[in-house]
């Protein structure tokens, strides 16, 4: 599996192999995939900052206060 292109994380972490290998297997056996959506490095690379300021916001777990920072900064690029 190490020739093959990195996966990253809604934050641009690089997952392991051991963890690529769990999310996709945990994925092909649940109808849940939400949790762990796979973008490839060029599909990233292509984002705009308004595009990664929405996926970062979509995340669940993120604290309150780093919400509304990464809010006020979108609402900024939308012209708000």
């Amino acid at each position: 599996m190490g020739k093959n292109l990195p996966i990253l994380t809604w934050n641009g972490r690089i997952l392991s192999d051991e963890e690529v290998e769990y999310q996709l297997s945990s994925v092909s056996s649940s109808d849940d995939s939400k949790e762990f959506n796979p973008i490839s490095l060029k599909d990233f690379m292509s984002l705009t900052k308004e595009e990664l300021l929405e996926m970062e916001l979509s995340s669940s777990n993120m604290p309150l206060r780093e919400r509304k920072l990464l809010e006020k900064e979108r609402d900024s690029l939308k012209g708000g």
